[in-house]
């Protein structure tokens, strides 16, 4: 009978250990890499989770911690060790909130009203307001602003050499097919050429960044039935364009002025957005030209 308890315990343990990994790995799949709607699900995932284990186990802090919490910061903390230039620019939402959220709900899970608060007001302000304001600053420290736009070869859909215009404010988004959150965001880059596409001073490009098994036909063929009005280039090797610019994720822009950049970061255009929102960024280049 103790053996049986002391397994079934062990199994307990288990399923609490794998919960907040599971969360993790589904949202990843259902979001296909938000990390805004991933962070927003795993911390509500926590509170809920912590809520339930400290109901049911009544067990120390320090215990639960060590069953829930240590196993998923584990999980994207070990990459560092491995893989040279790991970024903690996505995950330190996790790093940082699901511990404190389950220290608190373990804290506040007896005060039903504040507990109710923090489930709503916690995730919502760190996932939809601070994350993205925190990645696309942290982004746009990638490459010095001022500094020379690298040699980077770009064609037209014709296979033509394309040449920039150094007098002119050029917005480069650089997207690959593999890539879900880029087509979210096209929407986005059609409103801004709208906006501006009768303005002397700007232009603004999608970039094709291509992967090995892309083909330059198949991919004009997308284009063409996405059937957007803002002109598409193309990078000719995904290496280079990635190297050069120092990025390693989609969408990606910059913003060049006089052959140089003014400004990188991640595509945003929401009102939400202080730090690095594209159309403020273009608004704030055209004030100064005046």
């Amino acid at each position: 009978m103790n053996k049986f308890a002391t397994k079934s315990k062990k199994i307990n343990y288990l399923i609490w250990s794998i919960l907040l990994i599971f969360v993790y790995i589904l949202s990843l799949i259902i979001f296909d890499g938000n990390h805004i709607w991933m962070s927003f699900t795993v911390q509500i995932a926590t509170i809920i989770v912590t809520y339930l284990y400290v109901e049911i186990n009544k067990t120390k802090i320090i215990i639960g911690f060590i069953n829930i919490i240590l196993p998923l910061i584990t999980l994207l903390w070990v990459p560092s060790l491995f893989f040279e230039g790991y970024s903690y620019r996505l995950i330190w939402i996790y790093l940082l909130m699901v511990p404190l959220l389950y220290v608190i709900t373990c804290l506040l899970h007896s005060r039903k009203h504040i507990f109710y608060l923090i489930l709503l007001i916690f995730p919502v302000i760190t996932s939809f307001l601070i994350l993205p304001n925190v990645i696309s600053y942290s982004l746009s420290l990638d490459i010095k602003k001022g500094t020379q736009f690298p040699n980077i070869k770009f064609v037209d859909n014709n296979r033509k050499s394309f040449k920039i215009e150094n007098d002119k404010i050029i917005l480069f988004d650089f997207w690959s097919t593999k890539c879900g959150i880029c087509y979210e965001k096209f929407p986005d880059l059609e409103r801004l050429y709208l906006k501006y596409k009768d303005n002397k001073d700007v232009q603004i490009y999608s970039v094709h960044v291509p992967y090995p098994q892309d083909n330059f036909s198949s991919t004009l063929e997308l284009i063409e039935k996405l059937n957007y009005k803002f002109p598409t280039l193309f990078a000719v090797s995904k290496n280079e364009t990635m190297e050069k610019l120092n990025f390693n994720s989609f969408p990606y822009y910059i913003i060049i002025q006089n052959n140089k950049i003014v400004y990188s970061g991640f595509f945003e255009t929401d009102e939400g957005i202080i730090v690095g929102n594209t159309e403020r960024e273009i608004d704030r280049l055209l004030e100064i030209n005046k």
